[in-house]
């Protein structure tokens, strides 16, 4: 899938915000070390200031971007979840999008995120979510996924939600994000019943 296959405008500034990101907030420099370390919260907070930068630039008023909004305590939605990043209109659930992230490849973090995603979507009316991960590529994240994270997800709430979902890949070094839709992803394979 391109970026232009994408009608919705709130995925597209995640996505544009996403290429934002430089390499220091994507990949850490160790002290005395000669290797470099991914740190999720760091990659967040840039990836939100980049998000919240657009929607300044572009005069974007009409919505609200909060990083890390913690949900418990909250009188409508009942799980404890700390989403990395929504667009929404606050006070008025009225929601556009959810964003989880992910800089490894962990079966337990990626699939805990993806029914997060699905909760948002079917529950709280969510128009979109997106699963962002860093340092791997979108075929290896597809293997990874269909062999290690199919299988603790609900394949029906997959199936019906798989076309909302957009998941984002950014390889190390690379400026090009790669794009799919779960469903896409999982067309050919296990994914479908």
């Amino acid at each position: 899938m391109n970026i232009e296959d994408i009608k919705d405008d709130f995925v597209k500034l995640v996505y544009d915000a996403m290429r934002n990101v430089s390499k220091e907030f994507f990949e850490i420099e160790i002290a005395k070390g000669i290797e470099e370390k991914r740190r999720e919260r760091v990659y967040c907070y840039e990836l939100y200031h980049q998000i919240r930068s657009l929607q300044e630039k572009n005069n974007l008023n009409d919505f609200t971007v909060n990083a890390e909004i913690d949900k418990r305590g909250h009188s409508i939605i009942t799980e404890n979840f700390n989403p990395d990043i929504v667009i929404h209109q606050q006070g008025d659930m009225v929601n556009y999008i959810v964003v989880e992230v992910k800089v490894t490849l962990n079966a337990e973090g990626i699939a805990k995120d993806f029914n997060t995603i699905i909760t948002m979507l079917e529950k709280y009316k969510y128009q979109y979510g997106i699963f962002i991960l860093t340092g791997s590529s979108l075929q290896d994240f597809k293997h990874y996924f269909i062999n290690n994270v199919l299988n603790r997800l609900e394949k029906n709430q997959v199936n019906s939600q798989g076309g909302k979902i957009y998941i984002l890949v950014k390889e190390k070094h690379q400026s090009n994000v790669e794009v799919s839709t779960l469903k896409e992803l999982c067309e050919e394979d296990k994914c479908q019943d």
